[in-house]
């Protein structure tokens, strides 16, 4: 701090306009997973989440996206067989 003057710091939360709520919709619509929406509008995924309740809007559940990206139980015969 200089003599009697404060320095301003930087605003730590940059606010929600018009285009990143349109995008957080659509976003939204495609059943985007909440961690590729934050990704894509650089927030948290916590930032993601609030504002996605505060507009009435839902995100699938982690356990849903995983489950979406598992993939095919593979039968024995296609397992490698296993060596030493």
């Amino acid at each position: 701090m200089i003599q009697g003057k404060l320095m301003a710091r930087p605003p730590i939360i940059s606010p929600w306009g018009a285009e990143p709520n349109e995008q957080l919709m659509q976003l939204a619509a495609q059943g985007v997973s909440i961690v590729k929406a934050a990704g894509s509008l650089n927030r948290s995924m916590s930032a993601v989440r609030i504002r996605a309740r505060n507009l009435g809007l839902s995100f699938p559940t982690i356990r849903e996206t995983r489950r979406k990206l598992a993939l095919p139980p593979r039968a024995k015969s296609e397992l490698a067989p296993y060596s030493r």
